[in-house]
């Protein structure tokens, strides 16, 4: 197991999650492909330091797109995995014993848009339109408070991009698409946002599921075995704590 703890001590953590490494720095792996604009609420997270602030300390893995963040999540050569859903339900036949759970959604699918994306978005984008923190159960049950961690700063992020002008959100994250014009840039994050591509929080909705897993049907290749399984792929326990926490 990649994860590493500093100063751990058997507890009970402050948010009332029981953990078996409470400490003042964890550091966590986190497999993400190479600059896709899906993925701007971990990046907001990243650069507005709130990561940090949940003391998280992110060791980043990148890879070449979101069935290799698969691999490393579930070959454990990373901890937590920022992805499209399309490779866990293509693995659907796998659920049994070490599976993948969501804890945070990160992007919405938005089926009925996408192919009317302008191409300096879809260059951009992974084509599923669906992405999720996730990680394996056994490090979820070994770590709850750290995953209840990384749903709060993603919650931050989501809600920083939802209450700020897509001029402030690109001039954030300019260096991590260094090629694209700054101008650009913007009309990406401002088209996104204004078709809701980007939820509010990182609850997982049921319809946002359907919405995805449907696309993902609909293409020629499709190798999802099951459909219903919401209640097997997705947690929410951690998204809803993050979104009450911030609201009290």
């Amino acid at each position: 197991m990649s994860f590493i703890c500093c100063l751990c001590i058997t507890a009970c953590s402050k948010d009332g999650i029981n953990d078996t490494s409470i400490n003042l720095s964890t550091e966590v792996i986190i497999a993400i492909p190479s600059q896709k604009i899906n993925y701007l609420p971990y990046y907001v997270a990243m650069k507005n330091g709130y990561f940090e602030e949940e003391g998280i300390t992110v060791k980043e893995k990148i890879v070449k797109d979101s069935s290799k963040v698969y691999e490393e999540v579930s070959g454990n050569k990373a901890d937590i995995g920022c992805g499209t859903i399309d490779s866990l339900l293509y693995n659907s036949r796998e659920y049994a014993n070490d599976s993948q759970l969501v804890f945070a959604q990160v992007e919405k699918c938005i089926e009925k848009d996408f192919n009317k994306t302008p191409s300096y978005v879809n260059d951009y984008t992974d084509s599923s339109i669906y992405v999720g923190m996730y990680a394996n159960k056994s490090f979820i049950n070994h770590s709850p408070g750290t995953i209840q961690k990384i749903s709060n700063a993603i919650c931050m992020g989501e809600v920083f991009i939802s209450n700020s002008k897509s001029t402030d959100i690109a001039s954030l994250i300019s260096d991590i698409f260094p090629e694209v014009d700054k101008d650009k840039l913007v009309d990406q994050i401002e088209f996104m946002k204004n078709k809701n591509f980007f939820p509010q929080n990182p609850i997982t909705l049921r319809d946002d599921y359907e919405s995805a897993l449907s696309y993902l049907k609909s293409k020629e290749d499709s190798k999802i075995s099951e459909t219903d399984l919401f209640n097997k792929l997705i947690d929410n326990t951690y998204a809803y704590k993050s979104v009450n926490d911030l609201d009290s």
